[in-house]
């Protein structure tokens, strides 16, 4: 290696060092570059990926709450069918366990679920609008529960209003029968058979109805004919036994007519969502659409 001086300059003559170096920097530069385009290429089809998996969460989970709305249409119309046939009880409310809609609703991040539908080229107000439909099911939902439970506390207490008024006059009869036999025979023999057939109903609050029919309105009847002392008094015990039955069932018939237009609003929702699961299918790679193809078939 020759080193040349040249005012005051100096150069290296013959060496490869410097173009070694400048192959080696641009060979890390480039390496750099395409370590960083496939760091980036891999991050992009991870998110992708991601975006992916988050909307078939979704799309499993939209599909379980269009069955469950389904299926709360059916159990209320069984309930309002129930009210309908004997309007003196409130039946119980089927209820599927299933917690979809408050995985959707409640659980579910739905700020990354509104991401991966935009890049997954979905409308923000198509997404804004399924999550306005789920919220509004599943407050109609919980309004329903709501309003059942108080409806049941209401009508328990009437009902226990009602026992009472029977207890305490079949306690005053029969403390008093010795008397009316002597001084009411004709009385005492018509009252006789209503006493013996609801002597062994004991549940008197679980069908106000049977105690209606066969105590409060043939011994109103009777009464009626036979007034005296005793029977005045009672005749007004029972007079109010009537109203708080007649109550009973006016509250419960407004009841399933309440349910009755709960379910005309569900009747609309599952049509709703169905149009917002066709709208993420369309998002979805082909291989997430067999996936789900997998999923029902697997359901069946």
């Amino acid at each position: 290696m020759d080193i040349l001086f040249q005012f005051g300059e100096f150069t290296i003559q013959g060496s490869t060092f410097v173009s070694d170096l400048t192959v080696a920097l641009i060979g890390a530069a480039v390496g750099g570059v395409i370590a960083a385009g496939v760091a980036i290429l891999m991050y992009k089809r991870q998110r992708v990926q991601e975006f992916d998996e988050t909307l078939f969460y979704i799309l499993l989970l939209l599909r379980s709450v269009e069955d469950e709305l389904k299926t709360d249409v059916a159990n209320i119309n069984e309930f309002i069918s129930d009210v309908n046939t004997n309007s003196s009880e409130l039946p119980l409310l089927k209820q599927k366990a299933s917690y979809d809609i408050k995985r959707l609703v409640e659980r579910i991040d739905q700020y990354r679920g509104l991401i991966a539908y935009i890049q997954k080229g979905g409308d923000q107000t198509k997404f804004k609008e399924l999550y306005s439909i789920l919220d509004f099911y599943n407050e109609v939902m919980i309004q329903i529960r709501e309003q059942l439970s108080k409806e049941k506390n209401f009508d328990y207490q009437r009902k226990l209003e009602l026992t009472k008024i029977t207890d305490r006059l079949q306690d005053e009869i029969y403390f008093n029968q010795g008397e009316l036999n002597e001084k009411h025979n004709q009385l005492f023999v018509k009252m006789q058979p209503i006493f013996d057939s609801v002597k062994f109903e004991e549940d008197k609050t679980k069908d106000v109805k049977f105690w209606n029919e066969n105590f409060i309105v043939p011994l109103r009847k009777i009464f009626d004919e036979h007034k005296n002392v005793y029977t005045n008094s009672w005749s007004w015990d029972l007079s109010k036994a009537q109203t708080i039955y007649k109550e009973i069932e006016v509250k419960n018939k407004l009841v399933g007519k309440a349910f009755a237009e709960y379910v005309e609003i569900l009747k609309a929702q599952p049509g709703k969502l169905e149009r917002h699961e066709t709208i993420i299918k369309a998002l979805l790679p082909k291989t997430f659409l067999k996936l789900l193809e997998q999923s029902s078939t697997d359901s069946i």
